[in-house]
């Protein structure tokens, strides 16, 4: 079946069936991303990774206005009430560490910056269904906030470059 003639809420299923429990873990959200072309045509779109074309995008010069809203981590909030034991996936929260950090999730390390994350958003309090909007909070400052500051930070070295 053509993705155009698919229901959205098909898709959505799929998604979850095909996303690995380290996916899941990861939050990363999507089974699915671009894919880079093998070979290079008049009708080829994405020829590298999306960050390296970003370095030479026609739109780079053009201004922007990028923000976010206080509640960006309700994307999960279905997800999560429909799932309790996601909470508990929490653990020590190295999962929540962001991934642009390199780390190896069984590092020391991560261990460490997982457990601040923790006593910083729970202080002595166990993830559960009522520590719901910390869980969420959580989740916005290091799944979602990082892209925005990437946008934010790219933006100011082109304007640097350009």
């Amino acid at each position: 079946m053509l993705i155009e003639y698919a229901k959205r809420a098909e898709i959505v299923k799929a998604n979850e069936d095909l996303c690995t429990d380290e996916e899941k873990r990861e939050r990363i959200g999507f089974s699915f991303g671009p894919v880079i072309e093998p070979y290079l045509t008049q009708h080829c779109v994405v020829p590298q990774p999306p960050t390296e074309m970003m370095r030479t995008a026609w739109g780079n010069t053009i201004p922007m206005i990028i923000g976010g809203v206080s509640n960006e981590g309700l994307l999960l909030y279905t997800e999560t009430k429909n799932n309790p034991k996601l909470l508990n996936e929490l653990g020590d929260c190295r999962y929540v560490v962001p991934l642009e950090l390199n780390l190896d999730r069984d590092s020391e390390l991560c261990q460490q910056y997982g457990y601040q994350l923790k006593t910083t958003y729970y202080g002595d309090k166990e993830s559960s269904l009522e520590t719901l909007d910390e869980y969420l909070l959580v989740h916005k400052f290091f799944h979602i906030n990082p892209s925005l500051n990437k946008v934010i930070g790219w933006q100011t070295y082109i304007g640097t470059i350009n």
